[in-house]
Formats: C-alpha cells, structure tokens, sequence
C-alpha cells in the first residue's frame, strides 16, 4: 500500500487541452500525516513552454487547490472546497503558486490535487494527480515559544502557547545530558483555549548549565513533550574543593581560577607552614615529600578562603 502512495505522489498527471499553453508542471506534497490545526503548505510549478518568461508569471495563468474528505482513499469526495493558490516568484522559468490547506482539515482522511487554467479558459488546464493526506486529532497545546535565560543563579523560562485542548498541566524538568530529566514542578494549564497564553518558571540553578524541556499532561492523562533548551548559569561558581582525602601524595584542588591571584599553602597542627604549593594548569600538585601525618591546607582565593584537614599516609 505504501508503495503505491508514494507511486502516487511521485507521478503527475496533466491534460494539454490547449496547445498554445503547452503546459509543464509539477505538484509538490508535503510531508503528512498532520494533526488538525497544523501548517500544510500545498505548491505547484507550473510553466508554458516558450510563453512564461525567466523567473516571471506567465499571463493569466491561475492556480487552486481542491480537496475533500472521504471515508477511504480513493471513495467520493465530501466537503468539496477550492481555494485559490497565491503566486511567489521563483527562480528559472517556474511559476510557484502556495496554499496553506491545513486550518481547512479536520480530523480524518482528505484527497487534494491543484489545477491551473490558463486564460481563463476551462479548457485549458494543467490538473495535478489526486494525493492523500491523513489528519490526525489535535495537538494538546499548539507551543509558540519557550526559552529560558540566566539571572544571578535563577533560570528563568518561559513558554507561550497559541491554543490549548484539555490542558490540565506542565511538568517543567531539567537533566544534565539532553537524554535523562527529573522533575523540578508544575505549572498549571488553561484547560482549553484559543488565545494565547504565556507561562514562566524559575529554577534555582547550583550547575555550570543544564537542559530544560516541559511535560505537557491533558486531563485524561496523555502526555506530550516540547523541545529541550540548552542554558548555561554564567553565575555558576564551582565550590572550592580537594581529593583524594586521604592521599597518598597526588592532590587535586578544585573550584579554583588559576589564571588570578591565589594561594595554597600546607600548615601542620601546630600552625607552621611547611610548604607552599605550586598547581599545574589542572590544579594539581604532588605532596609526596610530606610526612604522614595530618595537615591543613590553606586556600586563599580572589573571593573565597577556605581551610581543610588532609590525611598525608
């Protein structure tokens, strides 16, 4: 059966009634099945041979798309409606003309071609294949925006929707790889809409950058997602810290800017420095020269001190 819808889709048919028009034309098919509500632009190119000149309109040529429901591909036609095309200039010697058909479909099964006449004459008609297109129920919400930005360690984000169809909730969740989200709360929905409503969440944020995406929940409990935002916390300032503790002599100290002023120093537990420590550009350095025994390590940073006992085996 696919195959012999894709058959359809690919080859056109045309009547050259005229043979002053000496027609040319392709019908484009956009991809389907949509749900009801959603976008599905309709075009076709179409030309005369000699007539239409490069990248112009060829004169009273006319375009429509016609289209109608039926119970079954290939069964009779219902709620028959034509609508005329609009022409956008392309490229070469090719006459576009565009039609949205989607806000005219609803839920269910539709068969559409498009036709062009030239003249006016009905007997001079470029006429494209009938294609088939399934609509499929509504999408819950219909999402216009959502993004997020960083303020002093809250991300704030923020979501708009232009329809909403039993929307009882979203769950707004966050993960730190794009694949794995936890739950971080709800915002509550506005049932079912057709104005636009908007939305916002803030999030105390204690990572370098997360990403974000929004579980939409009906009131029948089906589930729908957004797409996932990527935010970093410029704010983020990575906690001060060392390991292994113990150590056998390697140490790593973290959180710290090495490119501006600071200072690690080893002190014993009497209070006397006994050494003062030199990191490489990974803040590490090497204590192996120390006595076992217990330390402290002291940490002097541009905005930050910090002091930690370290066992030395």
């Amino acid at each position: 059966m696919k195959s012999i819808f894709y058959s359809v889709l690919i080859f056109i048919t045309f009547i050259q009634s005229n043979a002053q028009c000496g027609w040319v034309g392709q019908l484009n098919f956009p991809a389907g099945p949509i749900n009801e509500g959603s976008e599905y632009l309709v075009n076709v190119q179409v030309y005369q041979a000699g007539v239409t000149p490069p990248g112009g309109q060829g004169a009273n040529i006319s375009c429509y798309a016609h289209f109608g429901s039926v119970s079954s591909f290939g069964g009779a036609w219902s709620n028959v409606q034509t609508l005329t095309m609009t022409y956008d200039k392309d490229t070469g010697n090719n006459d576009e003309y565009k039609k949205d058909i989607g806000p005219n479909l609803t839920q269910g099964l539709w068969e559409y071609t498009c036709y062009c006449k030239c003249g006016g004459s009905p007997d001079s008609m470029w006429v494209g294949t009938n294609a088939q297109l399934t609509v499929n129920a509504p999408l819950p919400i219909k999402l216009s925006d959502f993004y997020g930005k960083e303020n002093s360690n809250i991300i704030e984000l923020f979501w708009a929707t232009s329809s909403e169809l039993n929307n009882d909730y979203f769950e707004i969740q966050s993960g730190n790889d794009g694949a794995n989200f936890i739950p971080l709360g709800i915002v509550k929905g506005n049932g079912t809409s057709t104005k636009a409503n908007t939305y916002s969440y803030a999030h105390h944020s204690d990572k370098a950058y997360a990403y974000y995406r929004l579980k939409q929940v009906d009131f029948d409990g089906t589930v729908s997602y957004s797409n996932i935002i990527f935010i970093k916390n410029a704010e983020y300032k990575k906690s001060i810290d060392i390991f292994p503790n113990p150590t056998l002599g390697k140490l790593t100290i973290t959180g710290l800017e090495l490119e501006s002023d600071c200072s690690v120093s080893v002190f014993d537990l009497a209070g006397k420095m006994v050494k003062k420590l030199v990191l490489d550009q990974d803040g590490q350095t090497d204590l192996s020269d120390l006595h076992s025994g217990l330390y402290i390590i002291a940490i002097i940073a541009k905005n930050e001190t910090k002091n930690f006992k370290l066992l030395k085996e």
